[in-house]
C-alpha cells in the first residue's frame, strides 16, 4: 500500500486567518504607491497592516492607510468595519 506523507508549517502570527476567505464587497488600487485608500458601502472604523508573514506594522483610523513608510512587497490590511472583520491582500510598489 502507498502511505502519504504531509508536511505542514505552523507559523503563528496576530492575523485571524479563517478571515482571509471573507473578504467583503471593497475596492482599492492595487499595487499602491503612498496610500492604501479603501472604498466600501460598509463604515470602515479602522485598519491594521500586516506583512506577509504577518508582523504587524501599524493601525490607521479610517480608510486610508499611509504607504510610503513601506518598503516594496505585499502586505495584508485586516480592516474593521460596521459589519465585522475582513482582511485584504495588497502590493506596494
Amino acid at each position: 500500500t502507498a502511505t502519504q506523507i504531509f508536511v505542514a508549517k505552523y507559523i503563528p502570527s496576530n492575523l485571524p486567518v479563517l478571515q482571509l476567505a471573507a473578504t467583503r464587497n471593497y475596492t482599492f488600487e492595487n499595487p499602491v504607491a503612498d496610500e492604501l485608500q479603501v472604498f466600501s458601502a460598509d463604515t470602515i472604523q479602522s485598519m491594521d497592516v500586516f506583512g506577509i508573514d504577518g508582523r504587524f506594522i501599524k493601525t490607521v483610523m479610517g480608510s486610508t492607510a499611509p504607504t510610503s513608510d513601506l518598503s516594496a512587497g505585499v502586505y495584508l490590511c485586516r480592516i474593521a468595519s460596521d459589519k465585522g472583520l475582513s482582511t485584504i491582500r495588497f502590493v506596494k510598489n
